[in-house]
């Protein structure tokens, strides 16, 4: 970017990042144009050469963070849980029926060590917001599966992190005018 903004190659920096901003899967937005952004920062606001294209590339890192950030992440309001399992057998059945009601909490499987392996190795398979812990008191043992909120916390968290990221952008941004 800085040689071709330095060389005026204003028609090839524009392709770049016409093909970066487009590549999404190659390019995240977070991981490649950010980052790049902010180590550019210092070099855009001292430059006094102004691209048409980096403003380009700034402009749609800004737009695009404008739009994951345009709403927050609401947070459950009841305790229903992701309960996409592929396995079809009878206790995959009762782990799915505890995750999609949105009445109970704390879930408890009385099973045979290999069974309560298959629950919980289903759930984390579903990347189901569930904690185990097992219950050793009775036999056979007990998997007590609690539903968190790790999912609805980690959007929460990559929001504000975003936020930071588009007024990261936003400066610099505005340092190009």
């Amino acid at each position: 970017v800085r040689g071709l903004a330095t060389c005026e190659q204003e028609t090839l920096l524009a392709d770049l990042v016409s093909y970066t901003v487009d590549a999404d899967e190659l390019y995240p937005l977070r991981e490649f144009h950010v980052i790049a952004l902010a180590q550019l920062a210092d070099w855009l606001s001292k430059s006094a050469h102004r691209s048409a294209g980096i403003a380009h590339w700034v402009g749609a890192c800004r737009q695009r963070l404008e739009a994951v950030t345009a709403e927050a992440p609401k947070k459950p309001t009841d305790f229903r849980r992701k309960a996409t399992l592929r396995c079809p057998c009878s206790h995959c059945a009762e782990l799915s029926a505890f995750l999609a009601n949105p009445n109970e909490a704390v879930g408890r499987f009385k099973k045979h060590q290999d069974v309560r392996k298959h629950i919980e190795d289903n759930i984390h398979a579903a990347q189901s917001d569930v904690t185990c812990t097992t219950d050793r008191t009775s036999s056979p043992q007990t998997l007590v599966c609690t539903k968190t909120t790790k999912s609805f916390e980690a959007a929460l968290a990559l929001y504000h992190a975003d936020l930071d990221r588009l007024q990261q952008v936003r400066d610099i941004e505005t340092s190009l005018k």
